[in-house]
């Protein structure tokens, strides 16, 4: 039978989910006014960035950067949001750091390049960001959503001399990838820095060839990947820098697979489409050459389970697919009487027996709500987890 303290229990603790949900609901509306409000204060960096962003390929990923942590943040608000409080210590500490960016910035202004200027005050404007997270939501939060906030400072763009250094990297490294290529297939070619000069033809690895855009795509894909299928952090570490190199190598293959298609097939290669678009298809090549090594980390982590190729591209979607298919499971048993609920359970059982992991002498159903259910079944609209007793909808047998 149903004990009294069952339906008491519903009663006490229902108006405290719902107090939980509205005050979430409300420090997730202030948060987007703090957002608002910051953005408004920022907001002629704000437009420089994004006239820059849509005039520049190599800057193009910027605008994505908040869209893609705001994402994180809600396939994994669970985890993220499951104590909220309030932290006006740290949130006053990234303050005081938002604003001496914006004041070194400032009085440096007129001697430094616009670009460093530009990159001063976005910096600033993620750390407000962050000030307001960790005050709204509190040190927990923070800490369990560390990546996505981290991950906001790749929308801050790198200031011209960093860049410079950078593409200078990549020319480099896919320059001695290409040297190495045309050593390993016997082509006779001679290296003047970042010149070949080769039997029929002359070729140069520019700027406009280092691959710094796909480059930085390639890396934002590994840093989402780590995050999500890998929980050491050597191995996330690990899995970024070959991400790296697998950035370097992809260029590479590139421009060995270009100059020897206009050497030996071609020469219009060196200014088709394959060369002006092509880019695509050595990208999708550095991300496959990064499975086997997902594979192996993973492997390494949790001998004898391999990763779901599939999955890899879904970057976590797959998560927020199961929380909707349980959340309507739940719903609709929920909505079943008790004589459906009881069949449901009995075809577990049998599910169970099949399986080899059948319990004998189970609990009577009438006497508790199933435990697997319970603990999945969540608050609306907060995607919080809920300890509630969950006793609607199931009657008392009768007396024979």
């Amino acid at each position: 039978m149903i004990d009294r303290s069952g339906y008491q229990s519903l009663k006490i603790e229902a108006p405290a989910v719902t107090d939980m949900g509205r005050t979430f609901r409300k420090r997730c509306l202030w948060f987007s006014g703090w957002i608002l409000l910051a953005s408004i204060l920022f907001a002629q960096p704000l437009a420089a960035l994004f006239q820059g962003a849509v005039s520049s390929d190599d800057a193009s990923y910027l605008i994505v950067i908040p869209f893609i942590s705001a994402f994180v943040l809600f396939l994994e608000r669970r985890r993220i949001f499951l104590t909220l409080s309030y932290d006006g210590m740290l949130a006053g500490s990234l303050l005081v750091g938002a604003v001496c960016v914006a004041l070194a910035t400032s009085i440096t202004g007129s001697a430094s390049s616009f670009g460093l200027r530009l990159s001063g005050y976005i910096l600033a404007l993620v750390i407000l960001w962050m000030a307001g997270f960790s005050f709204l939501f509190g040190r927990a939060a923070s800490k369990a959503g560390y990546f996505p906030l981290i991950f906001l400072l790749l929308m801050v763009p790198f200031p011209q001399p960093l860049l410079d250094w950078v593409i200078y990297l990549l020319q480099n490294g896919s320059a001695w990838i290409t040297g190495s290529l045309f050593d390993l297939f016997g082509v006779p070619a001679l290296r003047e820095g970042f010149v070949f000069h080769l039997a029929r033809i002359d070729i140069e690895v520019a700027k406009e060839c280092s691959g710094i855009r796909s480059s930085m795509v390639l890396l934002i894909l590994a840093l989402l990947v780590a995050h999500f299928y890998l929980k050491s952090f050597w191995n996330k570490a690990l899995f970024v820098v070959c991400g790296l190199l697998m950035m370097i190598l992809k260029n590479g293959v590139r421009i060995a697979t270009l100059t020897l298609l206009a050497m030996y097939v071609d020469p219009g290669f060196l200014t088709g489409r394959l060369h002006q678009q092509g880019g695509v298809v050595f990208f999708l090549l550095g991300l496959i050459l990064l499975v086997p090594v997902l594979w192996f980390l993973q492997l390494v982590i949790h001998p004898g389970k391999a990763v779901q190729v599939s999955g890899i591209f879904g970057l976590g979607f797959h998560r927020f697919l199961d929380q909707i298919s349980c959340a309507i499971q739940v719903r609709a048993a929920l909505a079943r009487p008790p004589v459906q609920l009881h069949l449901l359970r009995a075809g577990a059982h049998a599910r169970q027996h099949r399986q080899g992991r059948h319990q004998p002498k189970p609990a009577p159903f009438h006497r508790s709500f199933p435990r697997q259910w319970a603990a999945k079944v969540t608050r609306a609209g907060t995607g919080l987890k809920v300890p509630i007793r969950l006793h609607q909808g199931i009657r008392k047998k009768k007396p024979k």
